[in-house]
């Protein structure tokens, strides 16, 4: 029960973030683990929110949604000046991933801190990025994990 009531929260708590925010939002791909559907909306040009509904496939095909707040630094690749396609990004989120097993389902519940890089077109509104996510999972056992996806998405205003 505890953790259902853990993923009402996360998914009201992401909602709530994406409808308060007035500037683009981005659908598109994310590859590796997890691999599914991916979401991104700027708060402002060095914060955003992300978020995935995927399948992790590393332990038999289970449920993984997330959501994880950004932010983007970009003059990590520069001499001092700033790199506007190329921002470095780091933050914190929860992941929950829903495993079945012959006989019952377990939930697991985690703290993620991405870390990645992303490319921002300037003609259009499309980026790729990478990433690599430790994850620190809190339920229903204590546990360290780590992801490490690609993906792209396409910018809506």
């Amino acid at each position: 029960m505890r953790n259902k009531l853990m993923v009402v929260i996360l998914v009201f708590v992401f909602g709530l973030t994406l409808n308060a925010m007035d500037n683009e939002m981005g659908i598109g791909i994310i590859l590796g683990e997890p691999t599914g559907v991916s979401l991104k909306k700027w708060i402002d040009s060095s914060r955003a929110v992300d978020g995935a509904l995927a399948w992790s496939l590393s332990d038999g095909d289970s449920v993984h949604l997330h959501a994880d707040y950004l932010f983007h630094k970009y003059d990590v690749f520069s001499n001092g000046q700033t790199m506007s396609q190329l921002p470095v990004y780091f933050g914190v989120g929860t992941r929950v991933k829903f495993k079945e097993h012959k006989n019952d389902d377990d939930v697991f519940v985690g703290i993620r801190f991405p870390v990645g890089i992303s490319y921002l077109f300037s003609e259009v509104p499309f980026d790729i990025f990478l990433e690599l996510v430790p994850i620190l999972d809190i339920a229903p056992d204590t546990d360290v994990d780590l992801e490490a996806a690609i993906g792209a998405r396409f910018y809506f205003k």
